[in-house]
């Protein structure tokens, strides 16, 4: 009985840890939210993103972000080994580690996030988060041992990239 007790409270204290690691981007704008919201939308269409209103809140003001594939700055695709290195909190189990023969594969096949804007006396404040889901795999020389679907925390630069793609959106529209 005491067994099962401990592992719940295990269990739920992992749990309410993983729900406190919140990661992303925030930033004030100066502007109404309906201006942010309206920029926000065309930058992140542009960077590959689907834009749709939030169904879980009717009230606020949240945006559903997905994708399959991203686009930098530059136009260009974002592969997911970019991804993975450069955009995530690494936590994945190197080749190195396994010894001789073995190696792994990752990839990134798809993007969820979500961008909330609040208004505040003086302007927006939001706040940009993704979360990337992928799949890993195994490998012993060429025979695949293990598959299964992964998730990838994000470490909040794509987002901050995101949120100036934004900014200069919104000062090159205000200069017109």
């Amino acid at each position: 009985m005491w067994k099962q007790v401990f592992a719940v409270v295990v269990l739920a204290s992992i749990v309410a840890g993983a729900k406190g690691q919140q990661t992303g981007a925030s930033r004030h704008f100066n502007q109404l939210c309906s201006v942010v919201r309206t920029e926000a939308t065309t930058v992140l269409q542009a960077r590959g993103l689907e834009v749709t209103p939030a169904k879980s809140c009717s009230a606020c003001d949240v945006l559903d972000l997905k994708a399959k594939t991203l686009k930098g700055s530059n136009g260009k695709r974002i592969s997911g080994k970019t991804i993975l290195n450069d955009y995530t909190i690494d936590r994945r189990t190197r080749s190195s580690d396994l010894g001789p023969g073995w190696w792994t594969s990752y990839d990134v096949r798809e993007i969820d996030g979500a961008l909330t804007l609040e208004s505040v006396p003086g302007g927006c404040d939001t706040k940009l988060a993704y979360h990337f889901g992928g799949y890993g795999a195994m490998f012993w020389a060429f025979f695949p041992v293990d598959g299964h679907r992964t998730g990838y925390q994000s470490n909040g630069r794509l987002e901050s990239q995101h949120l100036l793609g934004i900014a200069h959106k919104l000062i090159a529209k205000t200069e017109k």
